[in-house]
């Protein structure tokens, strides 16, 4: 379990997900907060191909909020009338695109001016083309 500086937090949600077809998520919890104790944040494509930055607080479902703007969402009140940017010190952060913090953050910091690795490209359905057709074919 991890704390990350605001930046860095803004350096990962910065990563171009529409370029890059991919999606980022992040799991964390707000320290000796009840309530905030599984949630999750991150950013995606939206079916119109822009940035989509999301929260979603607790398993119910019923704190889910989306951005179009991660200024808008760093700045939302939405811990108890808090933003993210109010209580980044007090949350421990979980996985990142489902490794580890210590594992999965230096790939987004490490490498944020040479072409950023990004996170796990959203899968697209393969059209057949010919080949597979006459492989298939062939195969029978």
């Amino acid at each position: 379990m991890s704390k990350i500086k605001l930046q860095d937090l803004i350096t990962v949600l910065n990563s171009d997900v529409v370029k890059y077809n991919s999606c980022i998520e992040m799991n964390f919890c707000i320290d000796d907060d009840t309530e905030y104790k599984d949630c999750w944040l991150g950013k995606m494509p939206d079916k119109n191909g822009k940035e989509l930055y999301w929260y979603g607080l607790v398993p119910d479902g019923l704190q889910a909020y989306d951005y179009t703007e991660l200024e808008d969402m760093l700045n939302a009140k939405v811990f108890r009338e808090k933003s993210l940017c109010d209580v980044i010190e007090r949350i421990t952060w979980y996985s990142l695109d489902g490794c580890s913090i210590e594992k999965r953050l230096p790939d987004y910091i490490n490498d944020y001016e040479n072409s950023l690795k990004r996170s796990a490209p959203i899968p697209k359905k393969r059209k057949k083309n010919i080949f597979d057709v006459l492989k298939n074919k062939n195969d029978k």
